[in-house]
């Protein structure tokens, strides 16, 4: 059975959190909808969490949380949900860029719910339960223009 740490679950959330901001920035620079530019904008503001949460955090603890090791692995694919990563900046639609959005925030909390319970220290939680909330709030909020029809 594999070893993986949540250190390597973090390092694949980075990257992909990486692809994600600049997929939003090429929808905001070349979408001829309004609608979709504005979208992109507001949703890229919400994806900067895991990495300031990481990045301010104390150097022990973030090493402390990254190298905390998991019995097995935990199966994690961030594209599978945000489905429109590979979708051309023109062909992309509102509607299907708020679903893959909200898809992606409930894995994310799906995830940290996950991990949450693996930490050790009460710091780590703390952490988590920030990451927690907030993805709860986004999807809510995602709900919620979906039912509005915003998009």
């Amino acid at each position: 059975m594999p070893v993986t740490t949540i250190g390597d679950i973090l390092d694949i959330l980075a990257d992909f959190e990486q692809r994600v901001q600049t997929f939003y920035s090429d929808l905001r620079d070349q979408s001829g909808n309004n609608n979709v530019r504005l979208l992109a904008y507001y949703l890229s503001r919400q994806r900067r969490r895991l990495l300031g949460a990481m990045k301010d955090c104390d150097p022990e603890l973030a090493e402390s949380i990254q190298g905390t090791v998991l019995e097995e692995a935990l199966p994690f694919s961030p594209p599978d949900e945000f489905f429109v990563i590979e979708t051309p900046a023109h062909e992309v639609q509102g509607k299907d860029l708020l679903v893959a959005a909200k898809n992606y925030s409930t894995l994310l909390l799906g995830l940290y719910e996950l991990l949450l319970p693996l930490t050790d220290a009460e710091q780590d939680r703390d952490i988590f339960d920030s990451l927690i909330k907030t993805e709860k709030q986004d999807v809510a909020m995602m709900k919620k223009m979906q039912a509005m029809h915003y998009f």
